[in-house]
């Protein structure tokens, strides 16, 4: 079974960076989001790694308008995200 954090980038897409807004990026969000809870990930857990790894995706942008937009995905994360137990 893949740990769930190597499959977070399969979950947003290629050239928006968006999280699960194709239909292919949802299914992998699903995915993902299955192996998290199979291997026991927590609700914090799970959004933090989200976060960190899409932080790091936008790189070197202006800070603002990456926090800005970190902020608007991690508002789609984080409802994928409500059926942690």
């Amino acid at each position: 079974m893949k740990n769930w954090k190597s499959q977070i980038g399969g979950c947003f897409g290629s050239s928006d960076n968006r999280f699960a807004n194709h239909p292919a990026d949802r299914q992998h969000a699903a995915k993902m989001l299955e192996s998290a809870i199979r291997q026991g990930a927590s609700y914090k857990d799970f959004c933090k790694e989200i976060r960190t790894w899409l932080s790091k995706k936008l790189g070197n942008k202006n800070p603002q308008v990456v926090k800005r937009f970190v902020d608007t995905e991690m508002r789609k994360v984080r409802k994928v995200a409500t059926y942690f137990p």
